[in-house]
């Protein structure tokens, strides 16, 4: 359908790719660049890197090109597209592009991310893109000042989110190693560690004076339900999943009818799930959503009345144990499982209520630390998706910004 005339902003013209600035430029990608084959991998290796359909695979003792270009999945991971800053060597598998024009690589980078390549339409069992159809992509292409003011602005964003995912390294690696110290050492100041007495036990050394209970002595674990497909609905209680435990912006099922005999979990419990993937899903979680049900290979873990430890204490510490269950798990190497009586008979170090307060209270902290950067991470995400969206599309100007190229 048309745009009708009013609707176009003064200054732009309806385009193949929709309005855009009349100073703005569709053309050909075969107009911007020859597209050219990578080539087999040398046996040498060195400090080239090697790029395939997949990205960064090895690394040459010899350079293909010495330019900044894209490099493009030709077979496999057909239509991926890579940026290279340096001499690379593209492989057999990809294709590569050297200039006709002067472009900034950056600019054109975010334009494949905004108008993506596909390698389905071809009539192959593998997913391939052809020569042909790579020129014959229609690329938009703004005066060259704007490419330059576009891929800064978005390399800022971009920047900013390195940062704050280099901070969320630091801080992960940060607690493993206050966990380490503290469940060793109990809440005691670094110095002070060569001061503690210590007792060996089948989870490692602990402070003399801390007891260890099997996990069946200090808690009861009720499991979820299995709910099929005929028992999923689009509204009613949400059903809690384990893709809903590895990340909160999973889609829920939800359940109706009558909770008398589900197992319910509200936020703010203690769950263990007894299979998932490792490092994502299996282990211990706090439950971040509104009341749920709760589905099959997850436990609901209630602390027995009679026991003083603390839900927030447990967590750290069955987090801590985690990879030592885990070495009673069977099942594939990403996929994993536990029996219950594996489970349960797993010992945990119980300390004092005052000192699973501090040793909570210490890692909490780093946990809402990392939470906080953890939500800069996504909203920079956000923004960055947004911006690209925006300027690639030229719904954003910024040919009239003063920025660095």
């Amino acid at each position: 359908m048309s745009k009708k005339a009013a609707d176009i902003p003064e200054g732009y013209r309806i385009t193949e790719l929709g309005p855009l600035p009349e100073e703005w430029e569709t053309l050909h990608l075969r107009q911007i660049a020859a597209v050219k084959y990578g080539k087999s991998t040398p046996k040498a290796e060195g400090s080239y890197p090697v790029i395939g359909s997949g990205g960064l695979f090895a690394h040459a003792d010899v350079a293909l090109i010495e330019h900044p270009t894209l490099v493009i999945g030709r077979k496999g991971t057909a239509g991926k597209v890579w940026l290279t800053d340096g001499p690379c060597w593209p492989s057999d598998t990809t294709f590569y592009l050297e200039w006709r024009r002067p472009v900034d690589p950056r600019f054109l980078y975010g334009f494949f991310q905004v108008h993506r390549l596909s390698g389905e339409h071809a009539k192959t069992t593998l997913p391939s893109i052809q020569k042909p159809f790579l020129e014959d992509q229609i690329i938009a292409i703004p005066p060259l000042p704007e490419q330059k003011k576009i891929a800064a602005v978005l390399s800022t964003v971009q920047q900013a989110k390195e940062k704050t995912e280099a901070v969320i390294a630091a801080l992960r690696e940060l607690k493993k190693s206050l966990m380490r110290h503290l469940f060793t050492y109990g809440p005691v100041p670094v110095g002070d560690a060569a001061n503690v007495r210590l007792k060996e036990t089948e989870i490692g050394m602990v402070p003399e004076g801390w007891r260890t209970i099997s996990l069946g002595g200090l808690v009861t674990l009720r499991n979820g339900k299995a709910y099929n497909a005929q028992d999923w609905m689009e509204s009613g209680i949400p059903i809690a999943r384990i893709q809903n435990l590895k990340s909160r912006f999973a889609s829920f099922n939800y359940y109706q009818g009558s909770l008398d005999t589900e197992v319910v979990i509200h936020r703010g419990d203690l769950l263990f799930s007894w299979s998932g993937s490792k490092g994502t899903s299996f282990g211990p979680h706090i439950w971040w959503g509104e009341t749920a049900v709760l589905n099959q290979h997850i436990f609901r873990v209630d602390i027995k009345s009679e026991n003083a430890v603390s839900s927030d204490f447990l967590f750290h510490a069955l987090k801590l144990l985690t990879a030592h269950i885990e070495g009673k798990a069977y099942g594939l190497a990403a996929l994993v499982h536990v029996r219950k009586g594996d489970l349960t008979s797993t010992k945990i170090p119980v300390p004092s209520l005052s000192e699973q307060g501090l040793i909570s209270a210490i890692l909490m902290r780093i946990d809402g630390r990392i939470e906080a950067e953890d939500g800069r991470r996504a909203a920079l995400d956000q923004l960055f998706r947004t911006l690209l969206s925006d300027l690639m599309t030229a719904k954003i100007r910024v040919n009239d910004l003063e920025v660095g190229a």
